[in-house]
């Protein structure tokens, strides 16, 4: 592993390391969702969600659609469902 390689997949990590960024990724684990119902099954504010959202679609976790005044959230990195499960398995048995 060179240090580029490194650095751009501690970047990935950093950007799903927060609890609300792991949540919206399970909430989008089941399929794309407009913003306000991943507002709502974070029950958070609106903006805070979006600076979340907004970082991981900058690092290349997530990818966005607009339709009309909606906007659409996907992962577009399906690999990082894979580390978080086996976090998930790791945390769960600990």
């Amino acid at each position: 592993m060179n240090n580029r390689l490194a650095e751009k997949m501690a970047a990935v990590l950093k950007a799903i390391a927060h609890p609300d960024r792991l949540m919206i990724i399970e909430i989008l684990a089941g399929g794309e969702k407009c913003v306000n119902k991943i507002v709502e099954r974070l029950d958070s504010s609106q903006s805070l969600t979006s600076q979340h959202l907004n970082l991981m679609t900058n690092k290349g976790v997530l990818a966005r659609r607009r339709e009309g005044l909606h906007i659409y959230y996907r992962i577009a990195n399906r690999d990082v469902l894979k580390i978080l499960r086996c976090l998930f398995r790791h945390c769960r048995n600990r």
